[in-house]
C-alpha cells in the first residue's frame, strides 16, 4: 500500500478506484477500506480481470516491474535464486528466511 499511499498524496477524491483482484474475500475487504480511506473516494471496486481497464493494466505492469526489481535486489543481497520454483527448500533453510519472506513484519 505504500505506492498507493504516495499516489493518494497527489490525487485526492476520485469518484471511483478499480483494483485488480488478487486475494481472497477478506483481503479484498481490507484493501477496499484502506484505499477508500487513503483516497477519500466513494467507491472502490475489486474486480477479476481488472487489466481490461487501461489504467489498471498500466498499474499492473508497473507493479510487476517493481516486484522483479525487489526480487533481484534480494537475490543479490542474500545470494539466492528467487525466480525458480525448485528453490523453495533452500529459501526456507536460509538464515534470513524470515526477512526474505517478510515474516518478520507479521505480528
Amino acid at each position: 500500500l505504500s505506492a498507493i499511499g504516495s499516489l493518494a498524496e497527489r490525487v485526492r477524491g476520485p469518484a471511483k478506484v478499480i483494483v485488480d483482484k488478487f486475494g481472497g474475500k477478506l483481503h479484498d475487504e481490507m484493501l477496499k477500506r484502506g484505499i477508500a480511506e487513503l483516497f477519500g473516494c466513494a467507491e472502490v471496486e475489486v474486480i477479476t480481470k481488472g487489466e481490461r481497464h487501461v489504467p489498471v493494466a498500466c498499474a499492473s505492469i508497473a507493479a510487476k516491474a517493481e516486484y522483479e526489481k525487489w526480487l533481484r535486489s534480494y537475490e543479490e543481497k542474500y545470494g539466492l535464486n528467487l525466480h525458480g520454483r525448485n528453490n523453495l527448500a533452500a529459501l526456507f533453510r536460509h538464515p534470513h528466511a524470515r526477512e526474505i519472506c517478510k515474516l518478520k513484519y507479521i505480528k
